[in-house]
């Protein structure tokens, strides 16, 4: 059993732009490093342009994979 925090950013940036949904994952992007620092930096980043017309969210959860079981038919 593996337990991960996911991490991702929502948010309407406007201007034409499509609504924004990311997800800083251990298991979908590991080249990423640290979920939390990633979403983190790109929320503040946004911030930084004066933000989003509605967002950037930002938003965890706790996630827990566990191995396959063999069941009979």
């Amino acid at each position: 059993m593996t337990t991960y925090e996911e991490w991702r950013v929502t948010g309407d940036p406007g201007a034409g732009f499509p609504k924004y949904d990311f997800t800083w994952s251990p298991e979908r992007n590991p080249d990423l490093g640290d979920p939390e620092t990633g979403a983190r930096k790109f929320v503040a980043l946004i911030a930084s342009c004066g933000g989003w017309p509605d967002g950037p969210h930002l938003q965890r959860r706790t996630k827990t994979v566990t191995e396959w079981e063999a069941i009979e038919p």
